[in-house]
Order: C-alpha cells, then structure tokens, then sequence
C-alpha cells in the first residue's frame, strides 16, 4: 500500500473522460449492486480497498467494458485502485450505496 493515497471525487461523466486519459473508468460511482468498469490493457486488478486499509474485494480485469458485482461490499466509502499491465493507477473514491 502506498504511502499516501490521492482520492478524487468524480461523476460518471468525469469517469468516462478518465478512460481516453489514462485507460480506465468505474461508473456508476456511487453505485448500489453493480458498477461498469472500462479498462484497455492487457492485464488489468481492480482492489476495493475500505478506510482502515484493508483490502476488502479484488478481481481481475478483461480489456474492454464489463460489469463487475460489489454487492459485497457494505454501503460506505472504499478506495477503488487498478493496476493496468503491472502498473499502479491512483485510487479514487467509490462510494457503494
């Protein structure tokens, strides 16, 4: 886990922008049983992370869009982080409600 972790607080139209940026998008955020998840690589993790620092779901990604069950988790706020072909991306705030 990094030392210090940078949380952006984003609409699904921010998301979608992020994917032409840096490869990837989580939306709906906040989002209740399922979320979409873009991601172009060729292997891709996606961690849910709850705010003690433990990691609390994880799965790992197809390239393209796919639906992904967080009905898991309990409603509050996690830190979403991916790693795209063995790269950490930054976290950002998902909120499951």
């Amino acid at each position: 886990f990094p030392d210090y972790v940078r949380i952006d607080d984003e609409s699904t139209i921010k998301q979608k922008a992020r994917l032409t940026m840096t490869g990837w998008a989580l939306y709906p955020n906040p989002g209740k049983d399922k979320v979409n998840i873009q991601c172009f690589g060729k292997t891709a993790k996606l961690e849910f992370w709850d705010l003690t620092g433990r990691m609390v779901l994880q799965t790992n990604l197809k390239s393209g869009e796919q639906a992904f069950d967080v009905s898991a988790l309990a409603n509050g706020v996690y830190l979403a982080r991916f790693q795209i072909d063995g790269i950490q991306k930054q976290a950002i705030k998902f909120v499951k409600e």
